[in-house]
């Protein structure tokens, strides 16, 4: 009897699962933090997708391969997904060395080290341009400095790669119930406001913009007051569950110790006593 392979679909899904099955997982840098200890490895895939808002704590992430390293490309992908942070509220992450396709998959970006300077530079003074000038404080404070990853070869040697990756941080102290507008790269004079939506960020400004831009740009402006309140919350939260995990690192790390300390010392003396009955 002739050997029967199932239908082109499932082929393709058991292709796919093989695919999957050969990929090495590994963790975003921790988020907000310049360890310089931490690297990743040339062909390992990030364990997150790209990303919308969740919890507003949790950050959403955006890729680009970014492999026609143009600094002004870096800018103005960093400006746009910043803004459409800010105006969410919600923490993030934007990596450039990460491929779309095969998704996640960590590919670095060529850097020198006298490099790094200039792309801090570059991306300050954007802000400086685009940004109200209302507001160019609270995004300068909200946009963290590029962090450089250095990215080892699968043999754990130097590749002259790093991911480069700059974190969002929209404090609701500092962004409370403000809008943030930014202007076009180019003129300098369309105004831009920028959202995340899903996994992509969209200017609901843009120029042709549907009814239904319009519409979802109004809902922000109206309800700017209940997204603050949101974050607010969200802030709280975290600072309470920080506060509970942290007393339980305490009581592991520093108070069961001692108590099994007593407990030891407790059989001890017990065990002295009947010696001396």
């Amino acid at each position: 009897m002739a050997e029967t392979f199932g239908s082109t679909k499932d082929i393709v899904n058991a292709s796919d699962k093989m695919i999957e099955a050969k990929q090495i997982l590994c963790k975003p840098h921790k988020f907000g933090q310049h360890a310089a200890s931490v690297s990743y490895t040339e062909g390992h895939t990030f364990c997150v997708a790209e990303s919308g808002p969740s919890d507003l704590i949790e950050p959403c992430h955006e890729f680009k391969a970014f492999k026609r390293k143009e600094i002004k490309k870096f800018v103005d992908e960093v400006i746009r997904f910043g803004a459409a942070c800010m105006n969410r509220q919600t923490n993030g992450t934007i990596h450039f060395g990460i491929l779309n396709d095969p998704h996640g998959e960590i590919c670095g970006v060529p850097v020198h080290s006298n490099e790094r300077e200039i792309y801090d530079k570059k991306l300050r003074i954007a802000i400086k341009e685009r940004f109200e000038f209302k507001h160019i404080n609270t995004a300068e404070r909200c946009f963290r400095p590029p962090r450089f990853v250095e990215v080892l070869t699968k043999n754990s040697k130097p590749s002259g790669k790093f991911v480069i990756e700059v974190d969002i941080v929209p404090h609701h102290k500092m962004c409370k119930d403000k809008l943030f507008h930014t202007v076009d790269a180019e003129t300098k004079k369309k105004k831009q406001f920028f959202i995340r939506d899903g996994s992509s960020s969209r200017d609901l400004l843009a120029p042709n913009t549907s009814d239904k831009k319009q519409k979802q740009y109004r809902w922000y402006v109206d309800n700017v007051k209940d997204s603050s309140e949101l974050r607010k919350q969200a802030e709280s939260k975290d600072l309470k569950q920080m506060i509970t995990d942290g007393i339980s690192s305490l009581f592991i790390f520093v108070a069961k110790p001692i108590i099994q300390l007593a407990a030891l010392s407790r059989r001890n003396w017990q065990w002295f006593w009947q010696r001396r009955l």
